[in-house]
């Protein structure tokens, strides 16, 4: 035999200060074919030892069924009276009438009081072999509803998920009191387990040996959580005159909408990973771009030292060296300081372009502006020496060469002075001193 169990557990759908409270229910049921029973199943809830018992007045036993007997069956602990029991029968003929449970496809019967441990389950006195039955449906369904929660419909017969329904959607309502196994009388005894204070009265309760505490003529019990004016974020607790705000398990916080709220400590430690984890990326890609700077700088470095001595720039300082202190002498300018001296090759410095490039106003750190040209130093020596093959210079002038020089030069000079619509004469003709 399956049990529908609740396992001692039960789901609170609602409360309420006037001695009752909603559960989630729990449906016995029962599927027959071709005469056997294929599937059964025992709905169980069990409110011991708790101080609740289900409502009499509140509760019905109802039943499902075409060929079927409910019953409700109470064993430990004993209700008043030793065991108790409750049943209704079904059966299905044509005319079934939507929101009637009077016997045709379903049934209701009232249960006793001071049950705390109920059992639902369904029989059927033909095992649904009468096909007049069958045809309408094989199932069949027991279970305690709350009176004015069922509204039972025809096709609630071949409703495969009933049960399920039932159960998330009908509630049972069980009465809880205070003080069990005592009466007022002998509550009253002793003062420190009383439960019914200041401007309240005590009453016996009846459905089970208990009392409840209920507010003189005059009083009412205000449930301050029930109030939209609460300043609670989270959990609410009625206390007598004012209430207490709190937070779940797992949070941190006062609970108070103008307070600190509730925060996840989860959400503490996701907050503080994430931090650890952003700085922690901006630490590493600052030194990945520290490192990437400073190692262009010393590749370009290093490209400027080959490049200097590739083009001869040891050459060129040593030569400088023989002659120090004349004013023949050529200062090396770095790329630095030319750029300093024309604000960046500012468009605002160009005094002029020609054909051997464009020619910029510069100021020099030492506050001069007298016309220099500068040159890239080339070091094959000058074109003198290649002429004359001085100095031990290995020079790549052929005598053809010399004549194909000399002859351009000359028709060079030969369209300054005659060709050109305004004749230029050139008095300063010479090779570079480098070239």
């Amino acid at each position: 035999m399956d049990m529908n169990y609740n396992t001692g557990y039960v789901e609170v759908v609602d409360i309420s200060i006037n001695g009752q409270m909603r559960i989630k229910n729990f449906v016995g049921a029962s599927y027959y074919k071709g005469g056997e029973i294929i599937d059964f199943k025992v709905g169980v809830i069990n409110l011991y030892p708790s101080p609740l018992v289900f409502s009499d007045t509140a509760n019905k036993l109802t039943a499902i069924g075409c060929d079927d007997t409910a019953s409700l069956i109470t064993i430990f602990p004993l209700a008043v009276g030793g065991a108790q029991t409750s049943a209704c029968t079904t059966v299905c003929i044509n005319g079934m009438i939507n929101g009637s449970c009077t016997g045709m496809g379903c049934c209701e019967s009232s249960i006793p009081k001071g049950l705390k441990t109920i059992y639902t389950l369904t029989s059927s006195y033909g095992n649904y072999t009468d096909k007049s039955v069958s045809v309408f449906s094989p199932y069949s369904y027991a279970f305690l509803a709350e009176q004015g929660t069922f509204t039972f419909n025809v096709h609630d017969l071949n409703d495969t998920s009933f049960k399920n329904k039932t159960q998330n959607n009908v509630p049972v309502v069980v009465d809880w009191f205070v003080g069990e196994d005592e009466t007022c009388e002998q509550a009253r005894l002793n003062r420190s387990t009383y439960v019914c204070q200041n401007n309240t009265n005590c009453t016996d309760f009846h459905g089970a040996v208990g009392y409840h505490c209920s507010c003189l003529p005059g009083y009412q019990d205000i449930d301050e959580c029930a109030s939209p004016h609460n300043l609670c974020s989270h959990i609410c607790t009625n206390i007598p005159g004012s209430y207490k705000c709190s937070c779940p398990e797992g949070h941190r916080g006062d609970g108070l909408k103008n307070g600190t709220r509730c925060t996840s400590n989860h959400s503490r430690f996701v907050m503080g990973l994430s931090l650890g984890v952003t700085f922690g990326v901006l630490a590493l890609l600052t030194m990945i771009w520290m490192s990437f700077t400073l190692y262009t700088r010393n590749k370009l470095k290093q490209k400027r030292e080959k490049f200097f001595q590739q083009n001869g720039g040891l050459l060129l300082k040593q030569r400088l060296s023989q002659h120090p202190g004349t004013m023949e002498s050529p200062k090396i300018y770095s790329l630095d300081e030319l750029k300093t001296a024309t604000n960046n090759y500012s468009e605002d410095c160009i005094l002029g372009k020609g054909g051997y490039g464009t020619v910029y106003k510069g100021v020099l750190s030492n506050g001069c502006q007298v016309p220099l040209l500068v040159y890239e130093f080339i070091s094959n020596g000058t074109l003198y020496e290649h002429i004359h093959k001085n100095k031990g210079v290995t020079s790549w002038l052929t005598w053809a060469n010399c004549i194909r020089l000399a002859s351009e030069v000359v028709d060079a000079f030969a369209y300054l002075h005659s060709a050109a619509s305004i004749p230029i004469i050139h008095r300063d003709v010479n090779p570079p001193t480098y070239y």
